[in-house]
């Protein structure tokens, strides 16, 4: 049997914790060196990462790996001696690479990036060159690791020896995996196997809270056919450029409801081939350090039988506490109105009544009796680069309005039966025209003296729409009646003060983050002949962070079918030309440009969006024409091509930002 003939011999330190970062350093001997990264490097370029050392070529090995092949300068991706190949190619982190070194000593490379958890791509009947996430200091056997894989159990696996050979390993069941080295390993049929021990999170690799999230799930996976004893242990962040400290963890046990510190070693039991869903997240109340910057800090994730993983955790403080609050107020106790105390009472039972708040860029708090999330549409402009195709100027974004007469201007912010509403909250325990400003600060105490509701207002609890003593007019139902003889103005005065206790005791982890509280008290008049005061406490929570009510719409936005006028090249549409074409895209993932192959002649529009379906970009493309994917963050898209009567949707993945 023949086989590749490739020299490679690698020393692994260990890895140096930074903040979210990892340094994975691997010492590089003369010849050739099969590595496997961990991390995903900063910089990613191989000019950059190989600038001061002496490599003559490296290779990624991206497809299978037949036993009497001989290398391919496809799989070829750097070479100091073609600029093409200096310039162009990256490092990516769960890949494996060969590393060709010259002269006669060794070198050390060092990578720092985040972690990244493995999401091996097995091909079948063939070998795979991939390495393995393994505790340095003690890592498992190759059978042990394999052992809940049948596609690759007992299989071939092939490593170097002193010689530079590439040649079997003999005994699977007492030889080690090493850290950070790739191995060829035959895959007898397709699989998806990673590691004995999987871990599952909802943003692929890492646990980003940012500003707002404040608990996420995680699912730990255990293949094999015996229990594991897994520990979870958070590592306090080196403080690097932005990093403002460690994220102060919280976490909550599969079977618990109360939230705990989690700043030590945290094991759980899996049964075998069983799942465990963990809940981790962040107290924002300990972050204190300031607002600027992201608190950074990573997880391992260990089990007792050598697999290692680790996760990169980050969250921020919100600059301010602008944007949208809605919680309700629990009323349980009022005054006896024929009493001589006049101070509120236990009562029977609790009374809650909605609250809407809404805290603009300067802190200034308004109390909403409705409010409608709306779409603004982004404004567009022709590229630099090719004026014959159009990209955004400024991103559309979400609104809020409480004026009912702006609705009608704004495209909608979700999809009910297919088609685009708004979004819409009220409470019916307040009627205002205008929203009115609130005295005090938030977080400290709010308040408003003199809530009017007039003896006319439908929401007068005194008015009665369908009673004909209640609608304030004669008799004979023709003049109005004056104030006092059917109903009465009734002026409201309430009070919010906050405290840093949860006054419910709730024990909820976004506590003092985005969700606040205190007490609530209230006194109206015009009710009874003496004031009625109520008591209680309130609770609010942070549903969006647009700072801003009733925007102005954006002029010459939105696409023709929609009513508002777009450039003129848009409209010069071929008849219906992607009914009968199968459009392809490519490179897919992509960093920067992204081409469409099989795209007819004409002007089409283009819309990309996330994950989660909004709309991050529309452009208008004539065929032939690239698309700019620079400015997007990494993640996965939806992109739309349409010829204005028919569409088709591809998904693609950017993989940088």
């Amino acid at each position: 049997m023949k086989y590749f003939k490739l020299c490679i011999l690698l020393a692994y330190a260990p890895i140096v914790l930074q903040g979210q970062l990892l340094n994975q350093v691997f010492t590089l001997e003369p010849g050739w060196n099969s590595i496997y990264l961990e991390v995903d490097p900063v910089p990613k370029e191989c000019a950059a990462i190989f600038e001061n050392l002496p490599v003559q070529s490296v290779w990624a090995w991206a497809k299978q790996f037949e036993t009497t092949a001989e290398s391919g300068l496809d799989w070829l991706i750097y070479h100091p001696g073609q600029p093409g190949l200096t310039d162009l190619h990256q490092l990516q982190g769960g890949k494996s690479y060969l590393v060709q070194i010259s002269g006669e000593e060794a070198v050390e490379l060092n990578l720092k990036g985040k972690p990244v958890l493995p999401r091996l791509s097995w091909q079948s009947d063939t070998f795979n060159l991939a390495g393995f996430h393994v505790d340095k200091e003690n890592a498992p056997t190759f059978s042990d690791y394999f052992a809940s894989a049948p596609e690759l159990v007992g299989n071939e696996v092939l490593m170097m020896d002193s010689e530079g050979d590439w040649t079997p390993i003999q005994d699977l069941e007492q030889n080690r995996i090493e850290k950070g080295v790739s191995y060829w390993v035959k895959c007898d049929r397709f699989t998806t196997f990673n590691a004995p021990l999987e871990l599952e999170l909802e943003q692929d690799n890492c646990l980003i809270f940012g500003t707002s999230i404040v608990e996420q799930p995680i699912r730990l996976r255990n293949y094999s056919t015996s229990a594991k004893q897994v520990n979870l242990t958070p590592y306090p962040a080196e403080l690097v450029a932005g990093n403002l400290g460690e994220v102060a963890l919280i976490r909550k046990e599969p079977s618990g409801t109360a939230w705990e510190t989690f700043d030590d070693v945290w094991q759980v039991e899996i049964e075998p081939n069983s799942v465990v869903e963990l809940t981790i997240g962040v107290d924002r109340t300990q972050l204190q350090n300031g607002s600027d910057g992201t608190y950074q800090s990573l997880i391992e994730v260990k089990d007792d039988e050598g697999t290692q993983l680790f996760v990169p955790v980050s969250a921020s403080l919100p600059t301010d506490r602008a944007g949208l609050w809605v919680g309700y107020a629990n009323l349980d106790a009022v005054n006896y109105v024929n009493g001589l105390d006049d101070s509120p009472q236990p009562a029977a039972s609790a009374f809650q009544l909605r609250l809407i708040l809404h805290v603009d860029a300067d802190g200034n708090a308004r109390l909403l009796d409705q409010v409608t999330q709306m779409w603004k549409e982004g404004t567009y402009k022709e590229d630099p680069e090719d004026p014959n195709q159009m990209i955004v100027d400024e991103p559309g974004t979400f609104v809020l309005l409480t004026d009912d007469a702006l609705v009608s201007q704004y495209a909608g912010a979700a999809l009910r039966d297919g088609k685009p509403v708004g979004r819409r909250l009220s409470t019916p325990f307040f009627s205002f025209d205008t929203p009115p400003l609130l005295s005090g600060g938030f977080e400290e105490e709010l308040s408003v003296d003199s809530l009017v509701i007039s003896y006319d207002d439908p929401l007068n609890p005194f008015k009665h729409q369908y009673h004909p003593d209640h609608n304030n007019l004669d008799e004979r139902f023709e003049e109005p009646l004056p104030e006092g003889l059917e109903s009465y103005t009734v002026t409201r005065s309430l009070r919010l003060q906050f405290t840093e206790e949860d006054p419910e005791n709730l024990n909820l982890p976004g506590w003092g983050d985005n969700q606040v509280g205190g007490l609530y008290s209230e006194t109206i008049a015009g009710i009874h002949r003496q004031a009625l005061k109520v008591s209680g406490s309130f609770r609010l929570q942070r549903i969006s962070t647009i700072n801003r009510l009733d925007e102005p719409p954006t002029p010459n936005a939105i696409f023709p079918e929609e009513g508002i006028a777009t450039p003129q090249s848009a409209l010069r549409f071929f008849e219906h030309p992607l009914i009968d074409t199968d459009l392809t895209i490519f490179p897919n993932p992509v960093d920067q440009k992204l081409f469409i192959k099989g795209l007819p002649e004409g002007i089409y529009q283009v819309k990309i969006s996330d994950i989660n379906g909004k709309l991050v970009s529309r452009l208008f493309l004539s065929s032939g024409n690239q698309i700019n994917t620079k400015a997007l963050q990494a993640g996965t898209y939806f992109l739309q091509v349409s010829d204005g009567f028919s569409s088709q949707t591809i998904q693609f993945i950017k993989i940088s930002n």
